[in-house]
């Protein structure tokens, strides 16, 4: 889970071991799932954001939330 104050426009990827040899990005399914070196996720509002990354096997996922 990250907090983080984002503007509109903003871009990011979420990634293991401070490293970009493994990083996850949009799948393109719209739904939230990520896959490993998708396109960046983009943030349409300017806003505080939560945004939780669910690490699943078969299909890791995450929401982005506007607080």
């Amino acid at each position: 889970v990250a907090t983080a104050t984002l503007d509109a426009g903003a871009e990011f990827k979420v990634r293991a071991n401070s490293d970009w040899a493994i990083n996850y990005g949009d799948a393109g399914a719209g739904n939230g799932t990520v896959t490993a070196d998708g396109a960046n996720l983009k943030i349409e509002e300017a806003g505080e954001y939560e945004v939780r990354y669910y690490f699943c096997a078969q299909e890791p996922y995450l929401t982005v939330t506007k607080r």
